[in-house]
């Protein structure tokens, strides 16, 4: 029965339209907002692998040097402009001057920033190791709510149900046996599995640009080595994406196992996409504006956007009971109607 319902939800079409999602996934990550760095992502990288390997206290040291040095240059630019205007040095003096003038302004950031990782790791009280981490930054700050995969979901699974009420065909179902229980069973195993490796694949397309920036060398790296992301244990970083990656597989089938809820409770294929769409969508748009409400409205727009100080653990708890919980309504549902109208 399973495989012949694997064959009836997955045919061609849809595995071409999925194709087609995780191309448009793997091409999306290189798309990434706009914003004001507080470096310049070029000297960061040059600076973080000159000062690569475990972090001690002289490369602090050697920072602080160079940003006296920054500072003593820009603060002499008023002074050398006037000298220059005064006539008391030459066009080649000041041109050799704004050389240098210029290098101090486009590190100054880049050092300070620098010297804010090193107090973040002097606060961890624990080994640390400098490496360039903007890409595994990067796949962090945007590891939001996917579009693309809910949108896969939901092609997936709406159609597991409300196909058999629009053919008619359930009632033939239901004469058959094991109609009643394992039909339902058979699907909702289809849909939720199907979502579970459909996320991995998805999570896996998200790594592409760090592999092809060659950043998948610091992948054993510990995750609390990144600024501003405390993770508080000695997972790696690659350990820690796994474990988002499986957090967001099983929101992703509890989200497959309430979509299949939907539509045996509705039976309208059209208006299930709606609903989906707007129980699933709505609660994502909404958290810029407001993030409380949206939190709220919606479990699965918290997990899947989830920031690295969310519980891994009570999260994927609660995704496998809300997974039993809408997947014996579901079947309760699916029986308990067609015994209502055989009284």
């Amino acid at each position: 029965m399973v495989r012949y319902e694997i064959k009836k939800l997955i045919p061609l079409k849809l595995c071409l339209i999925i194709l087609l999602l995780l191309l448009l996934q793997s091409l999306s990550v290189y798309i990434r907002p706009l914003k004001d760095r507080e470096y310049s992502e070029t000297l960061y990288r040059q600076f973080c692998e000159h000062y690569e390997g475990i972090y001690d206290k002289s490369i602090q040291e050697l920072l602080l040097s160079r940003k006296i040095w920054i500072d003593d240059v820009i603060a002499k630019h008023d002074e050398t402009q006037s000298e220059y205007h005064l006539g008391r040095i030459t066009l080649k003096e000041f041109s050799a001057y704004m050389d240098i003038y210029t290098e101090a302004m486009a590190q100054s950031s880049t050092v300070n920033y620098l010297l804010k990782k090193c107090e973040y790791y002097d606060s961890l009280n624990r080994p640390a190791e400098f490496f360039c981490d903007t890409q595994w930054l990067d796949m962090y700050e945007n590891d939001g709510f996917d579009y693309l995969l809910v949108f896969a979901v939901m092609i997936l699974c709406v159609p597991a149900f409300t196909s058999e009420y629009a053919a008619g065909s359930r009632t033939v179902l239901m004469t058959t046996p094991g109609g009643r229980e394992k039909t339902a069973a058979a699907k909702l195993i289809i849909c939720t599995l199907t979502s579970f490796f459909l996320t991995m694949l998805f999570r896996t397309a998200r790594l592409v640009p760090v592999m092809n920036a060659g950043a998948m060398k610091y992948a054993g790296k510990p995750a609390y080595d990144l600024l501003n992301y405390p993770f508080g244990t000695d997972i790696s970083l690659i350990g820690a994406y796994e474990s988002f990656s499986v957090m967001k597989a099983l929101e992703a089938s509890c989200m497959a196992s309430f979509i299949c809820l939907l539509s045996v409770l509705v039976q309208n294929r059209t208006f299930v996409y709606f609903l989906s769409a707007v129980l699933l969508y709505a609660p994502a748009m909404m958290m810029d504006y407001l993030p409380d409400a949206a939190y709220v409205s919606s479990s699965y727009a918290k997990a899947l956007a989830v920031t690295p100080y969310i519980s891994l653990i009570r999260v994927n708890i609660s995704c496998m009971i809300r997974i039993g919980v809408y997947v014996s309504i579901c079947i309760a549902v699916w029986r308990a109607r067609y015994v209502r109208r055989e009284i």
